[in-house]
C-alpha cells in the first residue's frame, strides 16, 4: 500500500500538480509583492508578486524530474561499476574497486557541486553531477549484494553444471538483486532530490525565474521576515517528498531464487 501511495504521489507531482496551478508561475504582478496568504493567493506572493502556490506546484515537476534523472544515472553507472568490481578478472575488479573508493573519498554533495560547476548551470547539469556522485555509493551496495549472492550454494551448483558467467549473472544473480537495487535506487532518488534542491539553492539551477523548490528557497531568503510562507512551503514540499521516497525504499520487492 505504501509503495502504491508513493508512486501515485510522485505521478501527481510530475503530471497533475502543474495543471492545478491557479496562476502563471512566471508572471510577476506589480503592487502585489510579498503578500501574506489570502483568498486570492493561498500561500501568498513572493518578492516579485508571483503566486507562491503556482510556483510550488509547477516547480515540483522540475525538482522531481531532476532527482529522478540523477537517480537513474547513479543506478546505471553504479550497477556497471558493481559488476566490474565483482568480476572474476582480478585486474578489472581491482581497477573498478579503486575507482569506487576514489569517488567515495569525496563528499557526495561536494563532488556533485564540482561536476555541475564544470559542465555549467542548469537542471540537466545538476542531474549529471548528482548522478556521478551517487554512482559510487550505489556501486558499493550492489557489489556487496552481488558477492553475497555469488557465495550461495545454488550459484555454485549452477557453475558445476557448466553455466556460463554471463548466464549465471543474468538468470540467477540478477533476479535476486531486486531488493537491494530497489532500496538503493529509492534512497538515491531521495538523496538526489534533497541535494539537487541544495545545488539549486546555491545558484546552479540556471534561469532563476524557472520554478524549482531549491530556487524558491533561495529567492525567499530576502523576504523571510515579511513572507515566511514562501520558504516554508518549498521546505515542507522537499521534506514531504523525501519522507515519501524513504518510505518507498522500505517496501522493496522480495528477492527470489531462480
Amino acid at each position: 500500500m505504501s509503495r502504491a501511495f508513493a508512486v501515485l504521489y510522485l505521478l501527481f507531482i510530475i503530471g497533475i500538480a502543474p495543471l492545478l496551478a491557479p496562476y502563471d508561475a512566471l508572471y510577476a504582478r506589480s503592487g502585489e509583492e510579498t503578500q501574506p496568504p489570502t483568498a486570492a493567493h493561498a500561500l501568498g506572493t513572493d518578492a516579485l508578486g508571483r503566486d507562491v502556490l503556482s510556483r510550488l506546484l509547477v516547480g515540483g515537476r522540475v525538482t522531481v524530474l531532476v532527482a529522478g534523472s540523477a537517480a537513474a544515472l547513479a543506478a546505471f553507472f553504479g550497477v556497471l561499476l558493481a559488476v566490474l568490481a565483482a568480476s572474476h578478472n582480478r585486474t578489472v575488479a581491482r581497477i573498478a574497486s579503486a575507482f569506487i573508493a576514489t569517488l567515495l573519498a569525496f563528499p557526495g554533495i561536494l563532488l556533485a557541486f564540482v561536476v555541475a560547476a564544470l559542465i555549467g548551470s542548469g537542471p540537466l547539469q545538476i542531474a549529471v553531477g548528482l548522478g556521478v556522485s551517487g554512482a559510487a555509493p550505489f556501486a558499493r551496495v550492489m557489489r556487496i549484494a552481488i558477492l553475497q549472492i555469488q557465495s550461495m550454494g545454488y550459484i555454485e551448483a549452477a557453475r558445476s553444471l557448466g553455466g556460463s558467467r554471463v548466464g549465471i549473472l543474468w538468470r540467477h544473480i540478477r533476479p535476486n538483486l531486486a531488493s537491494a537495487f530497489w532500496a538503493q535506487a529509492t534512497l538515491a532518488f531521495a538523496w538526489s532530490l534533497l541535494n539537487g534542491a541544495g545545488l539549486s539553492f546555491l545558484g546552479l539551477a540556471g534561469e532563476l525565474a524557472q520554478p524549482d523548490w531549491g530556487v524558491m528557497l533561495a529567492e525567499s531568503r530576502g523576504i523571510l521576515r515579511v513572507q515566511p510562507v514562501a520558504a516554508l512551503a518549498a521546505g515542507c514540499a522537499i521534506v514531504l517528498t523525501v519522507l515519501v521516497l524513504n518510505r518507498l525504499s522500505t517496501s522493496a520487492p522480495d528477492a527470489r531464487r531462480s
